[in-house]
């Protein structure tokens, strides 16, 4: 009897998405999960107080997919960390896939990413790519948390990691509204071991050319989150003063770089 097989079989994924007057892209949102080469233990859609038409599109595709297990929850509006967060409590899988409303999944997403956790029983958080990877080949590449300090290598709706996490790691910071992803990446790389597979494994809903009024980022917004984190990561004694200092200059410099390209790309 093949035991690698089996664990395979066993590890149940429940996969995350929150949505908010998404009703132009939750529909191949949500497809893309139902239709996963991997079953898919559970899907918990949070609904964040949507004013569109995005419930009746979440039941219409209940309907039309009676064998999927799909868990619909519609609340006020309090944000995505909030949604996620909710959804994390009554999330019953062993692995946790975030997805949000506005991005599409490759059909092999899971499977690919499950055979990584059944071949790195160390590893606890993985992340993949939107578009082909840059490295040779297609294979798991770690991610220090140093590494991560300087960059943040996870995208959300391509990350997937052992529920058993949050036994210690404590989920989304709600008070956050921008780089609140970002935070909990790199508490979790702080305390565990982490990558990113190298391979494609979601794309952007607008790639397809469908209008998108997702989750979307303004750049100060996003600077401001993440300097709270190098913040939060000095508070929490995973870095040095020294450390916290010059991680603040390269943001700065990234930032003021962005809003450069930003300029330039618009003459």
């Amino acid at each position: 009897m093949n035991y690698q097989g089996l664990l395979i079989v066993f590890m149940k994924v429940s996969v995350i998405i929150p949505a908010y007057n998404s009703s132009a892209t939750i529909k191949v949102s949500l497809e893309s999960a139902i239709n996963q080469s991997y079953p898919i233990y559970e899907i918990i859609i949070v609904n964040d107080g949507s004013t569109d038409h995005t419930e009746d599109i979440i039941k219409q595709i209940m309907e039309e997919n009676p064998n999927a297990d799909i868990h619909y929850v519609y609340k006020k509006n309090g944000g995505p960390s909030v949604s996620r967060n909710f959804a994390l409590q009554i999330a019953q899988g062993d692995l946790i896939a975030f997805l949000d409303s506005d991005d599409i999944w490759l059909e092999d997403k899971i499977e690919r990413q499950v055979k990584v956790f059944e071949n790195n029983p160390e590893i606890f958080l993985i992340g993949g790519l939107y578009k082909k990877g840059n490295l040779p080949g297609d294979h798991f590449k770690e991610i220090t948390f140093k590494e991560l300090l300087l960059s943040n290598r996870f995208f959300t709706s391509a990350t997937i990691v052992r529920k058993e996490v949050f036994n210690t790691i404590p989920p989304f910071k709600e008070t956050m509204k921008y780089s609140e992803d970002y935070n909990l990446w790199l508490r979790i790389l702080a305390e565990y071991r982490g990558g990113i597979l190298n391979q494609q494994v979601f794309k952007y809903a607008t790639d397809s050319g469908i209008n998108n009024n997702g989750l979307s980022g303004n750049l100060w917004l996003m600077e401001k989150g993440e300097l709270q984190n190098f913040n939060e990561m000095y508070k929490l004694n995973h870095i040095s003063f020294v450390k916290l200092q010059l991680l603040r200059l390269f943001s700065i410099a990234k930032y003021i770089r962005r809003r450069i390209k930003k300029v330039l790309n618009r003459l």
